[in-house]
């Protein structure tokens, strides 16, 4: 497995406002990042993530805090750590998100991902309407 480069965000929040701390997980967590210790998170660099960080690191010093978003290489071992520690953060993620959906019209999706909702039983994907007419195909088909 090739390696990668990394983004890591490092930060101290001041202890007001209280909410600021939920506030920055949540924005990281949504940008993909994972936590390394309680104030550093890492992120795969990729298009969009430098954006994100930067966004985060400059909310962080508006409201009285230090931020510094930097690049890092990991060795393979400590990679293959953060690695998994994403896929872990993640896969709750996927589980919260099929929890909420319960029996509602998008379990068979949460539960089965999208290639399942396409085969075509589901009555927002069939190829056929309610009436019996086909259904125009997509575009990109």
């Amino acid at each position: 497995m090739a390696r990668q480069d990394w983004l890591l965000l490092i930060h101290q929040i001041p202890a007001r406002p209280l909410y600021l701390r939920a506030r920055v997980r949540t924005l990281l967590e949504r940008a993909g990042a994972v936590a390394l210790k309680n104030s550093v998170y890492a992120m795969p660099q990729r298009e969009g993530a430098l954006d994100r960080l930067q966004a985060v690191a400059a909310e962080v010093r508006e409201r009285g805090g230090e931020a510094f978003v930097c690049e890092a290489r990991f060795d393979a071992s400590d990679e293959k750590r953060l690695i998994e520690a994403s896929r872990r953060v993640r896969d709750q993620d996927y589980a919260d998100v099929r929890k909420a959906a319960g029996s509602g019209p998008w379990a068979r999706v949460a539960r089965n991902g999208w290639s399942d909702a396409s085969s075509g039983s589901h009555p927002w994907t069939s190829s056929t309407r309610a009436d019996g007419a086909r259904r125009p195909r997509p575009c990109n088909a």
